[in-house]
């Protein structure tokens, strides 16, 4: 393998922020409008609630039904043998769907809004109607684990490392953390309807549906915070609180937690917001970058997708390929002109099998390479 590798240039910081942007993944109107989830490959899963189908989104954008035959899909999740679990309301059950998009009926549970697993054996699943929440077992059987108040259309549930659940409202936007002896804590009490909820380390996000903003929520009962949303309606990209969104309703993470996806009910198109674990460089716009630099790719060991940052001082066409450890070329990343400044790139690695990689780029005169390692 001949590479001529250079020595790292130094990297000019103005402020050190993170890239956050909001991005139209898939533009609507599409096949789905609800609850999502992203299987170990990076594909995202989206329902459609009032619909009959549930959708397979490619980490590159491409829509294919999943599986067909539904009665208003909601909230989703996977479970620990990979199979895509799915409540569905019209019918009182929660189907289990294995790889191929073959349903089963796991369990039967009065109009399911959502389902979540808290560990390898136990899945919980609200019950919008009923504002109830079960145990469920890996046989299907169904215990009640609450009911009534202050649940008022749960429709979220996660849990942490910690013993801590996670539970949401859809109807009055409030969010409680519950302890082991079923004590409501409560932490969050958004604005309007709540769709959906994820964490993201130590923060949970949540769509705020009519109200056209994403709320960021410490689990420390700090306080909740817009994150990103102007408020006004609409499918403007860009940064954090310029963007706008249309009734953001499904939310969940990539594998890495490096990105979120939100599912648009009225549009039904697919956002994202990405680099929310990547720190990078932000230059005033007048003030580029005094020399050309390659930032190592963060995640670092990924799966399936790494960012991985580039600035350079005057616009350039820059090309970036992935190679092999025999040298061998996998994947040219980009080829086109940029302009000067900083720029962030994701690398998708869902094809590839688990190993050491290499990425070079090439700008000018300016040439160098790093390595990054793929893990499934």
């Amino acid at each position: 393998m001949k590479f001529i590798i250079p020595i790292l240039v130094s990297i000019i910081l103005s402020v050190t922020s993170f890239a956050q942007q909001v991005e139209t993944l898939v533009p609507g109107p599409s096949t789905f409008n609800d609850g999502l989830a992203v299987d170990m490959y990076g594909n995202i899963y989206a329902s459609e609630y009032y619909g009959q189908t549930v959708t397979k989104i490619t980490p590159d954008g491409e829509t294919s039904i999943f599986v067909s035959g539904l009665d208003s899909p909601n909230g989703l999740a996977f479970g620990p043998d990979g199979f895509l679990y799915i409540p569905n309301v019209g019918t009182n059950q929660v189907f289990r769907v294995d790889t191929t998009g073959a349903k089963s009926v796991f369990t039967t549970i009065p109009q399911p809004s959502v389902v979540h697993f808290i560990d390898e054996t136990t899945m919980m699943a609200g019950s919008y109607t009923s504002n109830s929440i079960y145990t469920v077992n890996l046989n299907g059987e169904s215990s009640l684990w609450h009911s009534g108040s202050p649940l008022n259309g749960p429709i979220g549930i996660l849990n942490d490392d910690s013993g801590y659940l996670y539970i949401s409202n859809f109807t009055d936007g409030k969010i409680f953390r519950v302890d082991s002896s079923k004590n409501f804590e409560q932490i969050a009490d958004l604005p309007g309807w709540l769709g959906f909820m994820t964490m993201v380390g130590e923060n949970i996000y949540a769509s705020a549906y009519n109200r056209n903003r994403i709320y960021k929520i410490p689990v420390d009962g700090s306080g909740a915070t817009v994150f990103a949303g102007s408020g006004a309606s609409g499918g403007i990209d860009g940064p954090l609180l310029e963007a706008t969104f249309n009734t953001p309703n499904g939310i969940t993470t990539s594998l890495t937690g490096d990105t979120l996806f939100i599912s648009q009910y009225n549009t039904r198109s697919l956002r994202m917001i990405t680099g929310m674990l990547t720190p990078t460089s932000i230059h005033d716009k007048n003030d580029a970058p005094q020399r050309f630099s390659l930032k190592p790719n963060y995640p670092n060991p990924f799966n399936p997708e790494t960012n991985i940052s580039f600035s350079i001082p005057t616009a350039e066409i820059v090309k970036i390929t992935i190679f092999d450890t025999l040298g061998q070329q996998v994947s040219v990343l980009t080829n086109r002109e940029y302009q000067a400044g900083t720029h962030d790139i994701k690398f998708h690695g869902s094809h590839l099998t688990s190993g050491i990689y290499y990425y070079q780029i090439t700008a000018g005169e300016f040439n160098q390479v790093r390595k990054m390692m793929l893990l499934k």
